[in-house]
């Protein structure tokens, strides 16, 4: 199969665009429509042409059959252990709504919908905490042992609460991150240094702290090395509880305050989802699927009594036949001697 382009989501801002990659086994979809719904096998590559998969199936942290993650280019699949002509990748982008994408996304699914089949788009609601959680599972998975993993944070958090602004080149010129006791809101660089506003900077603290959770021995912030209780206790002494509204006492009711915060307080968000299904599409026009071997054993047992019936019934003709022919003959024997 020739190389497939890939989706330019370039004129999209940063940390607004997540990709899922799967690995569907077409023969495992295969013997649920041809074993368990009893569908023939020539109308089963129709069926599955036309089927979309669940959001949840392409999007969820738990995988099941007839999805899983190929460890590389010529594994089997793990359930029916078919080879790789079997297999099909489903990439699904999904793309966070909002003013600062909803302008690229209708031009990118506006050129998408004009390739027929090979693009399906589906959107879902959901709520300003669940897309931060998805976008903190994405840094999650940032390489801790890599030193500079907690300026990759930095910058995706400022991208996501900044998107219009091309953070890639501010991070170019600078080496350096602080507070500034100066600036009451937004941002600025001065000498190759990156100065926050104060509610700016200790939101990207508690956003480093969240994310290095997932860390071995994490904690770690521009403060330092912190714990929860340490990081609430700066946090309300700064004065940044209190000028976003938090006024909880448990750290605890602190933190659930400041994560529903930091994802944007309360509301929905729509969602759109992409879903490339052309080596879905190339590897059906491939697939040789069998008949169930009860199915082809009856199908045998059902051609071969026809075959019996229609072989009796033509000895039965032929009978007919010879026995109108002899009738015949004596009577024209019988009109000669007369």
């Amino acid at each position: 199969m020739a190389k497939q382009d890939v989706l330019d989501f370039s004129a999209f801002p940063p940390n607004t665009v997540t990709p899922f990659r799967r690995t569907l086994c077409l023969a495992c979809v295969a013997d649920v429509f041809t074993k368990l719904l009893g569908i023939p096998a020539k109308k089963t590559v129709t069926e599955m042409r036309g089927y979309t998969p669940a959001l949840e199936e392409l999007t969820g942290s738990e995988l099941v059959r007839p999805y899983f993650l190929a460890a590389d280019a010529k594994a089997h699949c793990p359930y029916c252990d078919s080879s790789t002509r079997k297999h099909s990748v489903l990439t699904t982008y999904c793309v966070e709504g909002g003013r600062a994408t909803d302008a690229a996304r209708r031009k990118l699914v506006a050129g998408l919908t004009s390739q027929g089949e090979g693009f399906a788009v589906l959107e879902a609601k959901s709520t300003h905490d669940e897309a931060f959680f998805t976008w903190l599972e994405k840094m999650a998975k940032l390489d801790s042992n890599d030193e500079r993993w907690i300026r990759h944070v930095t910058q995706g958090f400022l991208e996501r609460k900044h998107p219009r602004t091309d953070w890639d080149e501010v991070f170019e010129g600078i080496y350096m991150i602080r507070r500034s006791a100066r600036l009451e809101e937004g941002w600025e660089v001065d000498a190759r240094r990156l100065f926050l506003a104060p509610e700016l900077y200790w939101e990207t603290v508690a956003v480093q702290y969240i994310v290095s959770r997932s860390h071995h021995g994490g904690g770690q912030t521009f403060e330092g090395r912190l714990t929860l209780q340490e990081l609430v206790s700066r946090l309300r002494h700064s004065g940044y509880l209190r000028a976003v509204g938090i006024t909880m006492h448990s750290p605890g009711d602190v933190f659930e305050a400041l994560m529903h915060h930091l994802a944007g307080g309360d509301g929905g968000v729509k969602m759109h989802y992409v879903v490339d299904r052309r080596d879905f599409l190339e590897k059906l026009k491939e697939l040789r699927i069998a008949e169930p071997r009860k199915k082809a054993v009856a199908k045998k047992k059902v051609a071969a009594k026809k075959a019996a019936t229609k072989k009796a019934a033509t000895k039965k003709s032929d009978g007919k036949k010879a026995e109108v022919k002899k009738v015949t003959a004596r009577k024209a024997v019988g009109k000669k001697k007369k």
